[in-house]
C-alpha cells in the first residue's frame, strides 16, 4: 500500500499501486504532495517529486494540457486575414465580379505569365482575389470557423507558418498541374483544415472528449467531403485545394501544441525560413523569361510563309482548303498568333496593301465577331523576305477586355499573307520583344504549287506542264520568270496555242493593276513586246 497526504496535518489516504499510478498520470497527485512508499521510503513521508516512480508517471505538460485546453481564444490573426481578403475584394477589385482577364490583371494565378514573364508574386496574390462576393463570403466563413480553432491550438507564429505554407502550396501545385486561371482563399482554408486534422490525430489520446470529437469526428470527414465536392463540380481548382491541404497538413505535423510547448526556441529559424521563401520568389523573377523556343514545325507552310512559333503554346485553330490555310496558337493568357495564307484570283495590289486589308479583311471580321469597338492606326509600309508588306496596329474592344492587335500583311504575287499578333493591352509591353523576334525570323520560301510544278515539268516535258510552271512562277510573285518560261516553251512548241493563251491571261491579270508604263490597261490590252500572235484558239489540252 502507498500512503498519500497533502500536508502533515491531514490524514494519509491508502492507495494501491494501480490507483496511485492512475492518479499520478491524471495529475491528482501533485509533485508537492507527501508520499510514503514503504518499499522505497520505509516509514518516512517524502515529496512525491522525489520518487522516481512518480516522476515517470507525472508529465506536467500533459496534465496542464488536459486541464486547460480550450478554443476560447480570440483569433486575431484569422480576423486579420479575413480583413485583408475583404479589403482586396472591395478596394483592389472594386467590389464587383470580374472576368478571367480582369482577374489576371489584378493578380490571379496564371501559370503562363509566371513561367513566361517571371511573375512569381502571383503565388501569393492569387490567394487573396475572389471571383465574386459569394466566393469571398464562403471562404471567409470557412476560414473563420476553421482558422479560429486552429489558431487557438497552435502558437501564433506557428499558425502564421501554416498560413504561409498553405498559400504557397496552393498556387505551386496549381501552377504545375493546372494551366487554367484561378484565384481564391479556398486553398488556404484547406490548409487550415489539414492542420486542424493533423492536430486532432496527433493529440487524440490527451484531448478532452468533446474536442476529440470535433477535431477527429467533424473536421476530418467534412474536409474529405469538401474535397470530393470540388472534384465533382466543374470549374474548381482542385489541384489548388489539394496543394493547400498537403502543405498545411505537413507543416502542422512538425509543430507542437501551444499548451505543450509555450515558448518557441526556433522562432529565429522560422523567421529566417520565411525570409528565404520571400527572397526565392523575388529571385525567380530574375530567371530567363520569354515565350521559350521558337519552332517552324507547328504547321506545314503550304503557301510558302514560314512563321516560327513558340513550341509550348496551344494550338487554337487550323484549317485548309484549296486556296487558303489558317493556323492559330496561343499561350492561354489571351496572347495569340494567327497566320493566314491565301492564293488570290488576281495579283495582290502592293501599293494599297494596308488600306485594302483594313477595308476588306478587318471590316469582314467586325461583322462576324463580338467586337464592340475598333481603333485602327495608319498602315506602315515595310518589307519582309523581299516582299512588300504593311503593318497595321489596332485596338479591339470587347465587353470586358481591350486587346492590341498587330497585323503584318504581305503581298507576294497572287499570295496574300496575314500574320496577326493579339495581346491584352495591359500585357502588350511584355510581349513586344517576342513578337518582334517572330517577325524577324519569318521566312518566305517556295510554295508547294511551284515545287510541284517544277518537279512535274522535269518529269513530263510537255507544253501543259511548262504552262503550269509559268503560272506557278507568276503566282509566287515572279511574273518575269513565268513569262520567260512561256517564251522558252513557245520556241520549242510553236504550234501549241495554249501557251500564248496562258501568256495573255497572265498579262491581263497583271494589267488589272498596272502596265509597264504605269497606265491601267483595258481588259483586252497586253504588253506590246509580249503580245500574243494568235486568234485565241486552243488545242485539246486544258489550260492550267
Amino acid at each position: 500500500m502507498i500512503l498519500v497526504r497533502r500536508n502533515p496535518d491531514e490524514p494519509a489516504e491508502e492507495l494501491d499501486l494501480l490507483e496511485f499510478e492512475r492518479r499520478a498520470k491524471n495529475g491528482e497527485v501533485a509533485p508537492q504532495h507527501q508520499v510514503c512508499f514503504p518499499a522505497v521510503t520505509g516509514e518516512k513521508f517524502v515529496a512525491a517529486r522525489d520518487l522516481e516512480l512518480y516522476r515517470g508517471l507525472y508529465a506536467s505538460g500533459l496534465i496542464t494540457f488536459r486541464r486547460y485546453f480550450h478554443l476560447a481564444r480570440m483569433p486575431w490573426m484569422t480576423l486579420l486575414l479575413i480583413g485583408v481578403l475583404c479589403l482586396t475584394y472591395f478596394v483592389w477589385q472594386g467590389g464587383a465580379p470580374g472576368g478571367k482577364d480582369e482577374l489576371v490583371q489584378h493578380g490571379a494565378k496564371s501559370s503562363v505569365l509566371m513561367f513566361e514573364l517571371g511573375q512569381w508574386w502571383r503565388l501569393l496574390t492569387a490567394n487573396f482575389l475572389h471571383v465574386s462576393g459569394w466566393h469571398l463570403a464562403a471562404n471567409a466563413i470557412f476560414l473563420f470557423n476553421l482558422g479560429g480553432p486552429t489558431e487557438a491550438v497552435f502558437r501564433r507564429q506557428d499558425y502564421a507558418l501554416i498560413v504561409a505554407a498553405s498559400l504557397l502550396g496552393t498556387t505551386l501545385l496549381s501552377a504545375a498541374a493546372n494551366p487554367l486561371v484561378s484565384c481564391g482563399a479556398s486553398g488556404l482554408v484547406f490548409g487550415v483544415w489539414g492542420a486542424a486534422a493533423v492536430f486532432g490525430m496527433r493529440h487524440r489520446k490527451i484531448l478532452p472528449d468533446r474536442y476529440r470529437r470535433y477535431f477527429i469526428g467533424s473536421v476530418i470527414p467534412y474536409s474529405l467531403f469538401a474535397l470530393y465536392i470540388g472534384f465533382a463540380i466543374d470549374g474548381i481548382d482542385n489541384w489548388g485545394h489539394l496543394g493547400g491541404l498537403l502543405a498545411g497538413s505537413v507543416t502542422a505535423s512538425f509543430l507542437p501544441a501551444r499548451l505543450l510547448v509555450p515558448k518557441d526556441r526556433l522562432l529565429p529559424a522560422k523567421l529566417l525560413g520565411l525570409s528565404a521563401c520571400a527572397l526565392a520568389i523575388a529571385a525567380a523573377s530574375l530567371l530567363p523569361q520569354g515565350v521559350g523556343t521558337l519552332t517552324f514545325n507547328r504547321y506545314y507552310p503550304r503557301g510558302g510563309l514560314s512563321v516560327p512559333l513558340p513550341a509550348k503554346w496551344q494550338e487554337l485553330n487550323t484549317q485548309r482548303d484549296a486556296r487558303t490555310e489558317t493556323y492559330a496558337c496561343g499561350n492561354g493568357a489571351g496572347v495569340m498568333v494567327g497566320i493566314r495564307s491565301r492564293l488570290e484570283q488576281l495579283p495582290v495590289p502592293e501599293e494599297s496593301l494596308g488600306r485594302d486589308f483594313v477595308s476588306r479583311d478587318l471590316a469582314a471580321y467586325l461583322e462576324t465577331s463580338d467586337i464592340q469597338g475598333l481603333k485602327i492606326g495608319e498602315p506602315v509600309a515595310s518589307e519582309i523576305g523581299g516582299c512588300r508588306a504593311a503593318v497595321v496596329v489596332a485596338e479591339l474592344l470587347t465587353e470586358d477586355l481591350v486587346s492590341q492587335a498587330t497585323y503584318v500583311v504581305i503581298a507576294r504575287g497572287y499570295y496574300h499573307y496575314v500574320v496577326s499578333f493579339t495581346v491584352p493591352r495591359w500585357l502588350s509591353p511584355y510581349y513586344e520583344e517576342a513578337f518582334a523576334n517572330i517577325i524577324g525570323k519569318m521566312e518566305i520560301s517556295e510554295p508547294d504549287e511551284l515545287a510541284v510544278a517544277v518537279e512535274r515539268a522535269h518529269s513530263e516535258d510537255t507544253p501543259f506542264r511548262h504552262a503550269q510552271l509559268a503560272v506557278a512562277h507568276a503566282h509566287a510573285g515572279d511574273l518575269e520568270m513565268g513569262l520567260a518560261t512561256l517564251r522558252a516553251a513557245e520556241l520549242r512548241w510553236p504550234t501549241n496555242l495554249d501557251l500564248p493563251t496562258v501568256r495573255d491571261r497572265l498579262w491581263l491579270e497583271a494589267g488589272k493593276l498596272t502596265n509597264a508604263a504605269g497606265k491601267k490597261p483595258d481588259d483586252g490590252e497586253v504588253a506590246p513586246e509580249d503580245a500574243p500572235n494568235h486568234d485565241g484558239a486552243t488545242s485539246g489540252e486544258a489550260n492550267p
